[in-house]
């Protein structure tokens, strides 16, 4: 039920197409995709769930310590409204 309702609220959620990080750190992220890919396939009842509320609990502990640098999105948003 939470990620449903995550789904329609404003949350940001980090997109790692243009990261900085990942295009830093090539080996570390692509060892990390693989320890993925390889926990899915050896317990996938468990991993799937494990790894999808990893990555909105870490999202949303990021979200909350760096509130300051979403701000201006959550303006500009209600500046469109009016």
């Amino acid at each position: 039920m939470l990620y449903s309702i995550l789904m329609v609220t404003n949350f940001p959620f980090p997109s790692f197409k243009r990261s900085e990080w990942v295009k830093k750190h090539k080996k570390a992220t692509l060892l990390f995709v693989l320890i993925v890919i390889t926990s899915l396939f050896v317990r996938e009842e468990i991993m799937i769930g494990f790894w999808i509320s990893l990555y909105v609990i870490l999202s949303m502990s990021y979200f909350f310590t760096h509130r300051s640098q979403f701000q201006a999105v959550f303006e500009w948003k209600a500046e469109e409204d009016e």
